[in-house]
C-alpha cells in the first residue's frame, strides 16, 4: 500500500514490496505514488516470473521471484464428491468445468457465454465467486439465458468451497490477467486438469499432463482446448498435477521467504 511505503520513507526505514499484480491493476494506482512505492523499496518480491519481467522492463533490477504460499493440507473436500454432484443434479458421466473468482472483466467473466457457445450443447460450467451487480452482469446473464447455456453461479461457498471444487472435473482459467492464481494451484492439488489463456503465471506453472494453455484470448481456441481435455485427446496425469504443489514444496518456498527477508534487515 502506497501510504505505508511513504511512511517508511519518512521514517527512514528500509522496506520490501511484494508486487503481485499485472499492468491492468497498475492503472488503479496514482502515477506518483506508484513510482515512489517502487523506487523506495530495498527489494521487489514478485508473485510470478511474468511480474519479474514487467518490473525489469521498467528498469528495476532489485527483483526477486517469490511465489506465494498456500496451505496444501487445508485443500480438502468436506463432503463426498458423489453427494455434491447429486445435489447439483449432475450425472456421473457429465463433465463439469469450474472457474472461481470475481465477476470482473479481468477474470474474464464476460467471456463465459462466448466460450460455452463453442462447446457441445449442455456442457456444464460453474462459476464460484462473490457476485457483483453491474451492467456486465446483466449482459452475461441475458446472453446465457438467450442461448440457454448451462451455467451455475455459486456466490457464497466458504464452508463447502473445496467440496464443490472437487465435484467438478476440470478447471477453466478465463482470466485476461492473473499473475499466479491461487485457484489454479488449488485445482492442481485436487488433481483437476487446467485449461486457460496465457494470462500470466499459468505459463510457468503448467506442464505436460496438467492441461492446456492457449495463446491469445480467443474463446473458440479455449473451447477447443477444453474439448480436447474432455475427449481425452489431451492426456491428463493426476499425479503430475498433484506433484506441482505439495506441502514439501511450500515449506521449501517458505524457507526461501524467511531467508530473503532476513537478508534485507542484516
Amino acid at each position: 500500500m502506497p501510504e505505508y511505503a511513504q511512511l517508511a520513507i519518512e521514517l527512514g526505514q528500509p522496506y520490501v514490496l511484494h508486487v503481485h499484480e499485472l499492468p491492468q491493476e497498475y492503472d488503479e494506482r496514482g502515477y506518483d505514488e506508484f513510482k515512489a512505492m517502487l523506487n523506495g523499496a530495498k527489494l521487489l518480491l514478485t508473485a510470478s516470473q511474468t511480474v519479474v519481467d514487467n518490473l525489469q522492463h521498467m528498469g528495476y533490477r532489485n527483483v526477486v521471484l517469490m511465489h506465494g504460499l498456500i496451505n496444501v493440507e487445508q485443500i480438502k473436500p468436506t463432503r463426498e464428491r458423489a453427494e455434491v454432484r447429486r445435489e447439483m443434479g449432475f450425472a456421473e458421466t457429465d463433465f463439469v468445468w469450474l472457474m472461481s473468482g470475481a465477476w470482473s472483466s479481468r477474470k474474464g467473466f464476460d467471456l463465459i457465454p462466448d466460450i460455452l457457445r463453442e462447446l457441445p450443447k449442455g456442457t456444464l460450467f460453474i462459476w464460484m465467486g462473490p457476485a457483483r451487480k453491474t451492467g456486465m452482469t446483466y449482459y452475461v446473464e441475458q446472453y446465457i439465458k438467450t442461448l440457454d447455456l448451462n451455467v451455475r453461479f455459486l456466490t457464497e461457498q466458504s464452508t463447502d468451497y473445496f467440496s464443490y471444487f472437487n465435484a467438478c472435473d476440470g478447471f477453466c482459467l478465463t482470466s485476461r490477467e492473473d499473475s499466479y492464481p491461487i485457484v489454479m494451484r488449488e485445482a492442481a492439488v485436487l488433481g483437476k486438469p487446467i485449461v486457460g489463456f496465457n494470462s500470466g503465471g499459468i505459463s510457468e506453472f503448467l506442464r505436460p499432463g496438467m492441461g492446456e494453455m492457449v495463446q491469445g484470448f480467443y474463446p473458440k481456441a479455449l473451447a477447443e482446448a477444453m474439448k480436447r481435455v474432455m475427449s481425452g485427446e489431451t492426456p491428463i496425469h493426476t499425479a503430475t498435477l498433484q506433484a506441482a504443489i505439495t506441502t514439501a514444496s511450500q515449506q521449501a518456498e517458505a524457507k526461501r521467504w524467511i531467508e530473503t527477508l532476513e537478508n534485507v534487515v542484516k
